[in-house]
């Protein structure tokens, strides 16, 4: 996540399922990709709002993997709905790269855009810098982005030549909130690159994390996948820049109105107004004022045993104990305690995961702990969020495309192929719908070896990115 204005609170939710779910006409307009979660070498917890010391926790960012030139060169990129700029190590990137800390760049993969036939440098250098003070330095290229089957032509691309980011960063967020030049020229993302290429028809994405320890989670560009959470999808506005027109968006914020304690024997609400929150996956933890998340503890009972690094008791993650996030037009996200700490590290240490801001500031940030329970499209196009309770561990698919233009009710009635009582392929090996008809006629993708990650174009023959060495040092 970028450093971000939280303005003020207001906005009501309008709609229910407000979002343009279609039945394809041809071959379905989606691009997928396996989530996978790792915890970064050199820094376990990858938190770019709040400076904290965090340096014990064991925590998971999220990571897509994809190729960048010609001929294809493999890079793994942290998701981040936060920030907006597709940023990359340079194949002689200093700083986070430099030995001791340089193996997750070799893991993660560097970009040498200078053997990519199709790399136009831009001779435009940028700076990107990070709320807990990491930043990416170096020079604007443009360049081939896979996408499976389906290939980005001419995309702009951030190669980092100084950098101290733990992760390769791909941000979907508005372009407005990009990584700033010299001279603040605002260059397409590659989020709209998508819509502008015809490779989807809406700049919508869908983000299911799944639950901790229940496997990995997906990404649908233009699509989302109904079988991944509960009932309907509720409509949530975006609101607009402050500083701006009333017009401009730059962040995923949004409203909430009540956040919720459950215990066995009580709900307690810890918050007196609505207040403003950003939807970040860019940050592992859920980041609240230090007097709400203090009420949060000392409702479920909960001894922080140290201040600092928020140590708890491990047995903690076994109650049946919630946090309920509440939003407009009734929608409720609930979280259960074991999202709010983390598996316990090899040192037995449990730690919470949520953080306080200063004890002046009302900065909300729903970061990974509470993302991993909710379904959530960030829907640019609209300027809506659209949110539901994710079921964890689903092991089915029902994917529907997004459609162009305008937000309305949908009748969902059919996915994009077949129904939502099939087995969900396992990575990497399976079926893919073909859209054709919509009378879901699936073929079979080939079985990739060595990894099981990669972009998949939802209604292609063939799983185009099959990324080999490096991606499999860092999932295994």
């Amino acid at each position: 996540m970028k450093q971000s204005t939280i303005l003020c609170a207001g906005a009501l939710a309008t709609t229910v399922s407000a979002i343009n779910l279609v039945k394809p006409r041809g071959a379905a307009k989606v691009v997928s990709y396996d989530l996978h979660k790792k915890s970064v070498p050199g820094s376990s917890l990858r938190q770019r709002s709040v400076q904290l010391d965090y340096a014990n926790k064991d925590a998971s960012i999220y990571f897509v993997a994809t190729t960048l030139g010609t001929p294809e060169q493999p890079i793994i990129f942290q998701l981040d709905t936060g920030s907006s700029s597709m940023l990359v190590y340079g194949v002689d990137s200093v700083g986070y790269c430099q030995a001791p800390t340089s193996v997750p760049c070799d893991v993660q993969g560097t970009f040498d855009y200078a053997n990519s036939s199709t790399a136009i440098f831009l001779d435009d250098a940028f700076s990107e810098g990070f709320g807990d003070g990491q930043y990416f330095v170096g020079n604007y290229v443009a360049d081939n982005v896979g996408l499976g089957s389906a290939t980005l032509k001419n995309v702009t691309i951030g190669v980092g030549s100084n950098v101290t980011s733990n992760a390769n960063i791909w941000g979907v967020g508005y372009a407005i909130n990009q990584a700033q030049d010299a001279d603040s020229v605002i260059y397409t993302t590659v989020f709209e690159a998508m819509v502008q290429q015809g490779i989807i028809n809406s700049a919508a994405v869908s983000l299911y994390l799944n639950a901790i320890g229940d496997g990995d989670g997906t990404v649908l560009f233009g699509g989302v996948d109904t079988a991944k959470f509960e009932g309907e999808l509720t409509t949530l506005p975006i609101l607009p820049d402050p500083n701006g027109d009333g017009t401009t968006y730059r962040e995923y914020i949004v409203t909430m109105e009540t956040l919720t304690t459950n215990t066995q024997n009580a709900s307690s609400s810890v918050l007196n107004a609505p207040v403003t929150a950003l939807l970040d996956s860019g940050t592992s933890n859920v980041v609240l004022p230090t007097s709400i998340l203090q009420a949060l503890a000392t409702n479920f009972g909960i001894l922080i045993e140290d201040t600092n690094t928020f140590a708890v008791d491990c047995n903690y993650r076994d109650l049946p104990y919630s946090v309920t996030f509440g939003f407009g037009n009734n929608a409720a996200i609930d979280v259960p305690i074991a999202s709010f700490i983390n598996v316990p590290n090899e040192a037995g240490t449990c730690f919470l995961l949520a953080q306080p801001t200063g004890a002046d500031d009302t900065e909300v940030i729903l970061g990974d702990t509470f993302l991993r329970y909710a379904y959530t499209v960030f829907d640019q196009t609209n300027n809506e969020i659209h949110i539901a309770q994710a079921v964890p561990n689903v092991n089915v698919t029902n994917i529907m495309e997004i459609g162009a233009g305008p937000s309305g009710v949908p009748n969902v009635t059919e996915p994009v192929g077949g129904n939502a009582t099939g087995a969900a392929s396992p990575s990497g090996t399976g079926t893919a719908t073909t859209g054709g008809n919509g009378t879901g006629v699936t073929s079979s993708l080939p079985t990739a070896t060595l990894f099981t990650g990669g972009a998949q174009v939802v209604g292609a023959n063939v799983l185009g990115v099959f990324v080999v060495g490096l991606v499999t040092a860092l999932f295994l």
